[in-house]
């Protein structure tokens, strides 16, 4: 019910002080990782961030007077953050999540197109955001 996932980042916020992870739900973050200008791939200390995992998207911010280090020049993906994401137990995903599924596998079989109005209202009442997936 939970997975390791890693969000690849071109390069850290410029302007921002969090990276926001348009992912939910996540409980825990393993670790930020960065190619510095040299190329070589550094952890970012924990003691230079905090994460918010409440949040909706959940994200990582800056402790005060911190900053996001300078990454390697034009390498694509040069900031990975690791994260673990899912429910952790069958037992905590919520009941209407799970009919939500069933409703579109049985929509599927049915040869329809997967979005009925049953699902669309059991999707609804999760009242999820835009980052949490069915996954």
């Amino acid at each position: 019910m939970t997975q390791t996932v890693k969000l690849y980042l071109d390069e850290f916020p410029e302007e921002e002080d969090e990276i926001e992870i348009h992912y939910a739900p996540v409980s825990s973050i393993t670790s930020v990782q960065y190619y510095d200008q040299s190329g070589t791939l550094t952890t970012f200390s924990t003691d230079n961030y905090w994460t918010n995992l409440i949040e909706s998207p959940p994200e990582i911010c800056l402790k005060q007077s911190k900053i996001w280090p300078v990454t390697e020049l034009e390498r694509p993906n040069a900031v990975i953050v690791t994260f673990v994401a899912g429910y952790g137990a069958a037992s905590a995903v919520p009941a209407a999540a799970k009919l939500a599924i069933v409703e579109y596998a049985r929509s599927i079989w049915n040869n329809c197109e997967g979005r009925t109005e049953q699902y669309n209202r059991l999707m609804s009442s999760l009242q999820w955001t835009g980052y949490h997936e069915v996954c």
